[in-house]
């Protein structure tokens, strides 16, 4: 949404990057905290 909505206004977009959710099984397999 940010990207088209920076196309829209004619700025020049240098780059954009997407964070996918992780999937539910996997999830469940990753700590929940960072390790000290």
């Amino acid at each position: 949404a940010g990207a088209d909505a920076c196309e829209r206004v004619g700025d020049g977009l240098v780059a954009a990057h997407i964070i996918a959710r992780v999937h539910s099984e996997v999830e469940n397999i990753l700590p929940s905290s960072p390790t000290e």
